[in-house]
């Protein structure tokens, strides 16, 4: 469990300095992509703790992973920039690991808690890329 806690801790101190870095320095496409991840998250904490407990899949997360991965999906189609597109794939590659669950009940809980998240790391490196790429084009 402790491994699960130190990656938790990890993704709430990048998902804060990505948030502060988008928001303060970033365009128009970066602040969508960062509030965009930020509601999907608090939204997927939100329904897993008010969904069923059990070992299969969460398909009410899978639901706003889907939603998350169309908006980057729609940002990536709007944007002039490179990096929604790296997050819309993060993004889809999220979506798909609760598939594992939903193709193989059998499998372990922990591992599926352990992957499913991992995908939010890029997206995040993707946005603080994309708002650093947006300030060296300010200069």
């Amino acid at each position: 469990m402790l491994p699960l806690l130190a990656v938790f801790v990890l993704y709430l101190a990048a998902l804060i300095a990505t948030l502060a870095y988008a928001l303060r320095k970033g365009g128009e496409d970066e602040r969508r992509g960062i509030l965009t991840i930020l509601v999907g998250a608090l939204l997927s904490e939100l329904a897993s703790h008010l969904g069923p407990d059990g070992d299969g899949p969460q398909l009410d997360v899978m639901a706003i992973d889907v939603a998350v991965f169309i908006v980057f999906v729609a940002l990536a189609y709007r944007s002039k920039k490179f990096w929604p597109i790296w997050a819309a794939a993060s993004q889809l590659v999220a979506v798909l690991t609760h598939w594992t669950l939903v193709l193989d009940p059998s499998m372990f809980r922990t591992v599926y808690a352990a992957a499913q998240p991992f995908w939010v790391f890029p997206m995040l490196a993707a946005i603080a890329l994309g708002t650093h790429a947006h300030q060296r084009s300010l200069r």
